[in-house]
């Protein structure tokens, strides 16, 4: 992908997205957006990349690693992932025995009606809203040119091969909004052809990972497609195209949780929302927070 210089106000950019905390030389860095851990190698040339403050930087390094390792498991279905398929996720559980038996109790067998037993994991959700929202907010701040304020209204995750054809179009369709994005961001450029998107889209690496940022008049939407099997979405409301004030942790996060449970059904029920499910629950059926499935070979 082209890297793209960001031209938008650099007074914008002074903070660190995640915590707040005025940037200076000695305790900024820069952060990869998405996190190097979900890509292949080689890496793609002109990664995103965007500053933060040192202490965030190095406070995701080990979520980054579950939430990789973790998928890695899922798409492999063992445990020890497969090495030829992700050298680096399979050497994170040869190093550590902790580790793979941490990943090793996520899995959940469950008799299906017919044919062999389907193997389903539970992850660890707080760590994947970690790593969803911490890149959701690098591609907001590298996109617009903005940091966003407050917490996200909610944080979807779900994958694809559980929606519906008509769940996938919706996820899949991309409007840039009403309006146009802050002058001399990178958005803007992509608008102007300068790099141009892919159906709205900006492929990091083709099949490996993709998002799309969608500034609109009463909220701001994150959504990615993570190996073409986990489709996220994590959204703010704004006021005015901008994120609106940062509320008590503890209320924001109660929030994010009723809205997520209130448009849940189980997969036991056999339906699924009219747009697609969130990952974050507590149900009757699944007695669990979370269910993805290895897919079928």
């Amino acid at each position: 992908m082209k890297q793209l210089s960001d031209y938008s106000d650099a007074r914008s950019r002074v903070t660190c997205t995640h915590c707040g905390t005025g940037l200076h030389p000695r305790n900024e860095n820069k952060d990869h957006v998405p996190s190097r851990c979900l890509l292949d190698r080689p890496l793609p040339e002109d990664l995103p990349t965007v500053w933060i403050c040192r202490s965030c930087n190095a406070s995701f390094s080990k979520d980054e690693e579950y939430f990789f390792v973790f998928l890695a498991a899922v798409l492999s279905g063992d445990a020890r992932p497969d090495p030829s398929r992700f050298p680096s996720a399979a050497s994170a559980t040869q190093r550590s025995p902790r580790f793979r038996k941490l990943i090793a109790r996520a899995q959940i067998h469950q008799l299906p009606l017919r044919d062999e037993p389907e193997l389903l994991w539970q992850p660890d959700i707080d760590r994947f809203d970690r790593v969803i929202t911490k890149n959701a907010r690098g591609h907001v701040l590298h996109e617009l040119g903005e940091p966003v304020l407050g917490m996200p209204s909610r944080i979807l995750y779900w994958p694809v091969s559980r929606m519906s054809a008509d769940q996938r179009d919706t996820f899949e369709l991309v409007s840039l909004g009403p309006g146009l994005p802050e002058v001399g961001s990178r958005m803007m450029q992509r608008v102007l052809g300068l790099e141009p998107l892919v159906n709205g889209w900006v492929v990091v690496q083709d099949g490996v990972y993709r998002y799309a940022v969608v500034q609109g008049s009463d909220e701001l939407l994150v959504r990615t497609l993570v190996r073409d099997y986990l489709a996220t979405e994590v959204a703010w409301i704004t006021r005015g195209g901008c994120c609106r004030s940062p509320e008590p942790p503890q209320k924001a996060a109660t929030k994010v949780q009723r809205i997520v449970k209130q448009s849940h059904r189980c997969s036991a029920e056999g339906e699924i929302p009219s747009r697609w499910v969130p990952s974050v629950f507590n149900c009757c059926h699944c007695e669990g927070d979370v269910i993805l499935r290895t897919a079928s070979r």
